[in-house]
């Protein structure tokens, strides 16, 4: 589920692709910012959207 909410993100805004998949990945909001910095991703956009 996370992986076609991140395609449809990807596919409707102009979010990276690592940044939707960290984004939409269940998890705790630490954890998945944090290791997003390490993918490049949008370390920013990620939180916001665990936060949501």
């Amino acid at each position: 589920m996370a992986v076609a909410s991140a395609l449809l993100a990807i596919a409707l805004t102009s979010v990276d692709v690592v940044t939707a998949l960290f984004a939409a990945a269940p998890g705790g909001l630490t954890e998945m910012t944090t290791t997003s910095i390490a993918f490049g991703a949008d370390a920013v956009g990620v939180a916001a959207l665990q936060v949501a």
